[in-house]
């Protein structure tokens, strides 16, 4: 009874602040997002029971994800998959800690009184108190409004969590009798604490370089994009969580203009490739108009631009929906979206847009994508002329291509001007498989249909390309 009035007085300002802030969330605060209305949320609740053990199921599961998982799946996530060289300086690293955390404990000594060990089982206990408090109430917030705790994607959500976590960790160390047992168990988790925040930094440093790199090629191909189109693009590294990862770096390239209003109108909005976007796709789904966190965005799904590049070393494809060019890496999702491209939405009039090196970084070197992005930018333009010579200077400058793929432009540029030799040499490069040979014969027949090509260059399509 002491205790508990004890501790009512001395957490009452901190109850009354959080108190407060209840009163304000609950009573007055309009939320614009239904994940963040609790009053919506919580009647979930009392619409359905099902929905409380669920919530129950999860906390369960989000606890042990917090205290055990985050220490082994994230490691396997994050650093296994790092390059030899940035694996050997992220041990080197961890070895480092290791040897500072034993001599630290060294110097620290290990005899203790009598008096200091009863007051350190006292202040375990109310240790492990407070980490399963703060573990529980920081998970269940979390829970009550239908989130969940994975790993990684939706790591943040055991922010808070994460405190408690660090304290039963402090609690079960300290229990360890054996003083090297003990130095062992902690260095290990010091190792595998580096080793996971080594490969996180890894991993953002090399997806914000493929990022960059994307867009510099797409401001390479494509002088402006129409206000209005639904940009769909695919990065070689990282997921796409959010659509304001491509009409963020697209709108500071192409509609960079301030705005003063509220909300602010996003000229060239974007989707994520959810099962429900690619529905809308296939099917003309119409116009979209989300307000989300000050951004107001229309998105109109039977007018889109989808933009590709499947891997780090392939050049960004801005994808023709009358004929489409798709490589044999290419998710399944994207080749069922790929003829609703609208290539008309490229505008080529113009010269390549500034980029903001303070977003983007300094420009990339001109290399082989350079060159492919200006080809299939003449190309569009109908500059054949311009696609060979485009060609040429990449390879006397030691260029070539990733992807096979990537040598179409310059097969079409030789059929407009009827160099059958060429065109029987470069198609040796590009049809290497039974897959890429039936995709260049439809490409070259549909070429046909939209070109005016002599007798000789139909007939090697006819007879060599599609034999």
């Amino acid at each position: 009874k002491q205790k508990l009035f004890s501790f009512i007085k001395k957490s009452l300002p901190f109850l009354l602040i959080a108190g407060g802030f209840l009163i304000w969330r609950l009573f007055f605060f309009e939320s614009e997002r239904r994940a963040t209305d609790i009053g919506l949320q919580i009647s979930q609740f009392f619409s359905s029971p099902l929905v409380g053990l669920w919530w129950l199921n999860y906390l369960i599961q989000d606890f042990f994800t917090v205290t055990f998982v985050a220490w082994n799946l994230p490691m396997y996530q994050l650093a296994f998959p790092m390059r030899l060289r940035d694996m050997l300086n992220a041990f080197a690293l961890a070895i480092l800690a290791v040897v500072i955390v034993w001599f630290t404990l060294c110097w620290a000594g290990e005899n203790e009184s009598e008096a200091e060990t009863d007051t350190k089982s006292r202040t375990r206990r109310e240790t492990l108190l407070i980490a399963l408090l703060s573990i529980v109430g920081g998970l269940i917030p979390v829970i009550l409004v239908n989130r969940h705790v994975t790993l990684p994607e939706y790591s943040r959500y055991s922010l808070i969590a994460s405190v408690g976590a660090i304290m039963l960790l402090v609690v079960l160390f300290e229990n360890i009798s054996q003083r090297n047992t003990q130095k062992t168990v902690l260095s290990l988790f010091v190792a595998i604490a580096i080793l996971t925040h080594y490969g996180n930094a890894m991993r953002y440093v090399y997806e914000t370089e493929a990022t960059r790199n994307f867009w510099w090629q797409v401001s390479w191909r494509a002088p402006m994009i129409k206000e209005g189109v639904t940009l769909i693009a695919s990065y070689p590294k990282g997921a796409l969580a959010e659509d304001y990862f491509i009409w963020g770096p697209a709108n500071f390239i192409y509609y960079p203009e301030k705005q003063n209003t509220n909300p602010v109108e996003i000229k060239l909005p974007a989707g994520v490739l959810t099962p429900d976007v690619i529905n809308k796709i296939t099917t003309n789904g119409g116009l979209e108009t989300p307000l989300r966190r000050g951004n107001y965005l229309e998105r109109d799904f039977g007018n889109v631009l989808i933009m590709i590049q499947s891997s780090e070393n392939g050049c960004v494809r801005i994808i023709d929906g009358d004929s489409p060019e798709l490589t044999p890496y290419d998710e399944d999702r994207l080749v069922l979206i790929a003829p609703y491209s609208k290539l008309e939405n490229v505008m080529v009039e113009g010269d390549t847009p500034t980029v903001p090196i303070e977003v983007f970084g300094e420009e990339p070197e001109h290399g082989w994508c350079y060159y492919y992005q200006k080809a299939d930018l003449a190309r569009q333009r109908g500059e054949w002329e311009e696609i060979s010579a485009l060609l040429e200077e990449a390879l006397n400058k030691g260029y070539y291509p990733e992807d096979t793929l990537e040598w179409m432009p310059f097969l079409q540029a030789y059929a407009v001007t009827g160099d059958v030799e060429k065109m029987r040499s470069t198609l040796k490069l590009v049809a290497l498989n039974r897959q890429l040979s039936l995709q260049t014969c439809d490409i070259m027949l549909n070429f046909m249909q939209t070109e005016n090509l002599t007798t000789e260059v139909q007939d090697f399509i006819q007879k060599k390309v599609c034999e």
